[in-house]
């Protein structure tokens, strides 16, 4: 058996023997999954058939935390990540604005108490 037919496992990749760095790491690790918190399809679309037209800029995410809290009588994590989604932000930059929304409700309940 020569060099060349031992190193054989069968016919090269279209792309001339290249194979992409995510189908190496895929095959190394098992299946691929995407990372952080997935969007529900569900609250999705009840995030959606909320905010209806509005603007998805992310000057608007306070607006939209409201108008979610308001709907729903609390933020609930799947409600969050499907605001993510739909504006196109990270996550963290939601809870941030959530959490920086809860302190201030706080500090104003202190001060009027």
């Amino acid at each position: 058996m020569s060099a060349a037919e031992g190193t054989d496992r069968g016919s090269a990749p279209a792309n001339g023997g290249a194979v992409s760095g995510d189908l190496v790491r895929a095959r190394r690790r098992g299946r691929f999954r995407p990372k952080g918190r997935q969007v529900d399809p569900e609250a999705l679309e009840e995030v959606r058939a909320l905010l209806g037209t509005a603007s998805r800029d992310r000057a608007y995410l306070i607006e939209h935390l409201h108008r979610l809290q308001g709907h729903f009588g609390h933020l609930s994590a799947r409600h969050l990540a499907a605001l993510a989604g739909e504006m196109r932000l990270a996550m963290v930059e939601v809870y941030e604005d959530d959490e920086y929304g809860e302190l201030v409700r706080s500090r104003l309940d202190i001060e009027a108490g």
